[in-house]
């Protein structure tokens, strides 16, 4: 499992599971397969495909679209969880919408 503790301000595309502990600014696509442990934070979008797991546990700042992935939301997502197919599980404790302000 690769670890990203750094701050990456692209749009990346994972092609293998990952542990995000730093930053990513940019669109996140998760391919088939993929596994993100989640203890940083997204600015911008995060997709999942088929067959792709995400366990969030720090922020997405942006929306999720979930295209047959599995979503665990333990954290915080600022913005909207579109489920057009898979699985979305949000936890007692977490929080999922805009920001107040």
């Amino acid at each position: 499992m690769a670890i990203i503790r750094n701050q990456i301000t692209n749009d990346v595309n994972m092609v293998e599971s990952s542990s995000l502990q730093g930053q990513i600014i940019g669109c996140v696509t998760l391919n088939s397969g993929v596994n993100l442990q989640m203890h940083g934070m997204i600015i911008g979008k995060l997709i999942l495909e088929k067959d792709s797991e995400a366990f969030i546990h720090g922020t997405i700042n942006g929306d999720i679209e979930n295209n047959g992935g599995h979503l665990y939301v333990y954290g915080t997502v600022n913005g909207k969880i579109h489920e057009n197919s898979g699985t979305v599980k949000v936890m007692a404790g977490s929080r999922v919408g805009k920001p107040l302000l």
